[in-house]
C-alpha cells in the first residue's frame, strides 16, 4: 500500500514538474473595435505553478513600451494615472482581461501582455487594436448652378474606419445615380443626396440643391383687348425663364421711348400698344405687344 502511493505521489510529480506554460485562447491580431464601445481583450492559459507577475504595455514607436499597469501575483492590476479613467486589467491563475471602456481613435495602437510565473516561464503576446468608427462627411459641394444643357459633378468626400461607401441618390424618387450628371434639363430634380455608409453606426446624409437656368421663353401671346371708355385691362406678361426674368413695359414698342413700368404686369388705360421686353442673364430678350382698343361706349 505505501508503495503504490509512492508511486502514484512520484508519477504526479513527474507529471507536474514537466508542465509548460502556454496560451490556451488569445485574441486574435488585429482586433477590431467601435469607437464609444467598450474592448476587452482576454486570454486564458495554463501556468507551471501560480501567477508571479503580470503587466500590460502599449507598444510605442521604436518597440519602446509604455506601461498600463503591473502586479505581482493575482488579482486586480492598478493602472498608471493616466490611464485610470478607461482602462481596467486582472490576471488570475487561469487567465487575463485587459479592458477599454469607450474606446477612442487614439486607442487603436499595439497592446502587449506578459504573465510572469512562479515557475519562471513567462507568456507574452502583442495584439494590434483597429478602432473602427462611423462615417463623417468631410467636404461636399455647394449648391450648383448650370445652364440648361450643361454637365455638372458634385463632390462629396467622407471618414470612416472601414472607408465608408458614398452614394449619390436623387430625392425625387431615390434613384441611385453616378457622376457626372449630363445634359441637365430644367424638369430634372433639384435635390440630391450623398449618403456615406460603412457598417458602423447609421449613414452620414448630406443634400445638394441643382439650381437649372435657362433663357426667357414665351409661355403666351397675351392678348388685345376692348374695353369700354374710362375702363382699364391689366396685361400680362406670358414669360418663363431662370433667373426670373426682369420686365420692362413700353408704351409702342422697345424703340419708341421710354419704360413706363417695371412691374410684371400693367394696368392700361389709354389706347394704343403695350411691350413687355423680359430678359434674364442667360439669354436674349423676348417682346410681347398687346393692344388695347377704348370702346366710345361709356361704363355700365
Amino acid at each position: 500500500m505505501s508503495a503504490a502511493f509512492n508511486f502514484v505521489a512520484l508519477l504526479l510529480a513527474i507529471l507536474f514538474s514537466s508542465l509548460e506554460s502556454e496560451f490556451t485562447t488569445k485574441p486574435s491580431s488585429p482586433s477590431y473595435a467601435v469607437k464609444g464601445q467598450k474592448l476587452t481583450l482576454a486570454w486564458t492559459y495554463t501556468l507551471d505553478g501560480r501567477v508571479g507577475f503580470s503587466q500590460f504595455t502599449i507598444v510605442t514607436t521604436g518597440g519602446n513600451e509604455s506601461l498600463i499597469g503591473k502586479k505581482f501575483g493575482p488579482g486586480v492590476i492598478r493602472v498608471e494615472p493616466e490611464y485610470q479613467a478607461r482602462f481596467r486589467a486582472r490576471a488570475t491563475k487561469t487567465g487575463a482581461e485587459l479592458s477599454i471602456l469607450a474606446v477612442q481613435r487614439s486607442d487603436e495602437r499595439t497592446y502587449r501582455v506578459n504573465v510572469v510565473s512562479t515557475g519562471a516561464d513567462s507568456l507574452v503576446q502583442s495584439v494590434v487594436v483597429i478602432v473602427n468608427f462611423p462615417p463623417t462627411i468631410v467636404e461636399i459641394s455647394g449648391s450648383q448652378t448650370v445652364t440648361e444643357g450643361g454637365n455638372v459633378t458634385l463632390k462629396c468626400l467622407a471618414d470612416g474606419k472601414p472607408m465608408p461607401n458614398i452614394t449619390w441618390t436623387r430625392l425625387s424618387d431615390n434613384r441611385v445615380v453616378s457622376m457626372t450628371l449630363t445634359d441637365i434639363r430644367r424638369q430634372d430634380p433639384r435635390v440630391y443626396r450623398c449618403i456615406v455608409h460603412n457598417g458602423i453606426g447609421w449613414p452620414a446624409t448630406r443634400d445638394v440643391f441643382i439650381d437649372v437656368q435657362y433663357p426667357v421663353e414665351a409661355i403666351g401671346n397675351g392678348g388685345n383687348a376692348t374695353v369700354p371708355q374710362g375702363g382699364s385691362k391689366t396685361f400680362s406678361c406670358p414669360v418663363d425663364g431662370n433667373p426670373k426674368p426682369n420686365i420692362i413695359w413700353y408704351r409702342g414698342s422697345e424703340d419708341s421711348g421710354k419704360p413706363i413700368s417695371y412691374e410684371e404686369r400693367l394696368e392700361a388705360r389709354e389706347s394704343g400698344c403695350y411691350t413687355c421686353v423680359a430678359s434674364n442673364s442667360v439669354g436674349l430678350s423676348i417682346c410681347i405687344t398687346q393692344c388695347l382698343k377704348m370702346n366710345n361706349l361709356p361704363r355700365h
